[in-house]
């Protein structure tokens, strides 16, 4: 089946968690310095609700099989 793609939802809010974290492990395993703080997971929890709903921010998640297998994020600076 092929991957589709779509805006970020609530539902999606562990998938992609999940996939973030082990993003920063693998940073962290290829130079210390790029370590995740204690509470990395948990600012993740708190702020993804609300950047979902941002106008400034996009967050968009492929699937395949319904299995959430990657995620972009984007944010629109502006003065």
């Amino acid at each position: 089946m092929a991957i589709t793609v779509h805006r970020a939802t609530k539902k999606d809010q562990q998938d992609v968690g999940e996939l973030w974290q082990a993003l920063l492990d693998q940073q962290a395993g290829l130079d210390a310095r790029f370590g995740p703080s204690e509470d990395a997971r948990k600012r993740w929890d708190n702020d993804f609700p609300v950047w979902i709903r941002q106008e400034s921010r996009r967050i968009f998640v492929a699937a395949k099989d319904e299995k959430v297998v990657g995620f972009l994020t984007a944010h629109r600076w502006a003065a």
